[in-house]
């Protein structure tokens, strides 16, 4: 009985290395994701922080414009921290969409050579039940 080679095992091959390749994007994809969150997250604490430190104490009035200008500055770069990480969340969305896709590719592939192994091995034991009829046939007289 002869071995089943499946002719399009390359491409499977290649839709494999594909849907490896997207994982490893969307998983970068993640996390440059977790790091913009975290940096907006650290610019939230750093503004409270920053309000905090200067409106305690007898003398917090004289350290209003010094207030204002630290803030400012700190929401500017907040707001770019965010649009940062709403762009990392598109890319995290694109990524999943493109790893759903090559993850489709390689499983429709799969499926396609369980279904023409299945044929090949009902064609060989179509072959060795004729072989073995044929044998039986000459056998007797």
């Amino acid at each position: 009985m002869s071995r089943f080679r499946y002719p399009l095992r390359s491409a499977l091959a290649l839709f494999s290395d594909i849907e490896q390749d997207a994982r490893r994007a969307f998983a970068a994809a993640n996390e440059q994701l977790a790091v913009e969150r975290a940096a907006a997250c650290a610019l939230e604490e750093a503004i409270a922080a920053t309000r905090r430190r200067f409106t305690t104490g007898p003398a917090a009035a004289t350290f209003y414009a010094e207030i204002d200008r630290r803030v400012a500055s700190l929401e500017r770069t907040r707001c770019i921290a965010r649009e940062r990480a709403a762009l990392a969340s598109r890319e995290v969305a694109r990524a999943r969409a493109e790893l759903e896709r090559a993850a489709q590719q390689r499983e429709a592939l799969e499926r396609h050579r369980a279904r023409a192994r299945a044929k090949y091995v009902l064609g060989q034991d179509r072959r060795e039940a004729a072989e073995l009829d044929e044998a039986n046939a000459r056998r007797t007289p």
